[in-house]
């Protein structure tokens, strides 16, 4: 009973294959429709990624980009910090150059003031003994020795000193002080010596740069009146070579004088001059030293 009972179930079940068929097919598409939405989510998972890895490129080629631009700003960074320090030190030098100028300036001052008190004193000596022989001309001879003694005192031995330290420690700088004494003049001069006739006063001038010339004329008194005239010949800068004739006006004794000295000025104004050569009288033939002295001003 129960052998009929089994083989009656088998074959009944056996008879029922459509059914499992529908069954597993269901099972398949089901599958088949989960497969198909995992390959979509997978592939927009690699949609995804690609475009997560685009922006990470995206993100390392500007941070590459931004490290270079943080380096190149660095550098200049730095390169403007070496600049603005090599500024600070070139600053603090022209601020020691313009403290030693004004020094330089206040030496010169001083030393142009004491020249020009030295200088009023030998004049008012000049003038008091230029009184005291102005009716007696049998005194001249007394009279040039006493000048000429005046001068070799008063200027010798402390003037020329002086003024030649002067000029070569603060005038003859053929760059820094070319504007005073290199350019083209035309200025008065009031003086002793061959140049001025005496005592008197010259028109004098300078045309070139370095190397120049310059013409003068000049009236002055010694023995008699005299009227000037000369030649410069400027050979460096304020040196120069001076060829003088003077013509006596009231009398015979004309005289040619050679000096050699400079022209030195301390502004673009006032200035000295001093030179010394030979004195020769062409009637009477007699050779004497010269000195000359002036104040010069130039317009």
């Amino acid at each position: 009973m129960l052998l009929l009972s089994f083989l009656f179930n088998y074959v009944g079940f056996a008879q029922q294959p459509s059914k499992l068929d529908a069954l597993f097919q269901k099972q398949l598409n089901a599958k088949d429709r989960i497969i198909q939405l995992k390959q979509k989510e997978l592939l927009k998972s690699l949609e995804n990624e690609k475009i997560a890895k685009a922006k990470l490129d995206e993100i390392l080629t500007n941070k590459k980009r931004n490290d270079i631009e943080l380096k190149e700003a660095l550098e200049k960074y730095f390169i403007s910090q070496n600049a603005i320090k090599y500024m600070e030190n070139e600053l603090n030098k022209l601020r020691k150059e313009f403290d030693q100028e004004l020094v330089h300036k206040k030496e010169v001052e001083n030393l142009n003031f004491r020249l020009q008190e030295q200088v009023i004193n030998l004049s008012n000596q000049f003038v008091s003994l230029s009184n005291q022989i102005k009716d007696d001309k049998t005194n001249q001879v007394a009279y040039e020795d006493r000048v000429l003694l005046v001068l070799k005192e008063s200027y010798q031995e402390h003037l020329i000193k002086n003024a030649k330290d002067s000029v070569a420690n603060y005038l003859p700088d053929d760059t820094k002080y070319s504007d005073k004494n290199w350019k083209n003049y035309l200025g008065l001069g009031f003086g002793l010596g061959s140049s001025f006739g005496g005592a008197g006063i010259s028109l004098h001038s300078r045309i070139g740069k370095q190397i120049a010339i310059g013409p003068e004329i000049g009236f002055g008194y010694s023995t008699s009146f005299y009227g000037v005239f000369g030649l410069k010949f400027f050979f460096h800068n304020i040196l120069y070579l001076d060829l003088i004739y003077s013509k006596a006006l009231n009398s015979s004794e004309d005289f040619a004088s050679i000096l050699v000295g400079f022209d030195a000025f301390f502004n673009n104004h006032l200035g000295i001059r001093l030179a010394g050569g030979g004195l020769y009288f062409i009637n009477s033939g007699e050779v004497s030293p010269s000195l000359d002295f002036a104040i010069l001003y130039r317009f």
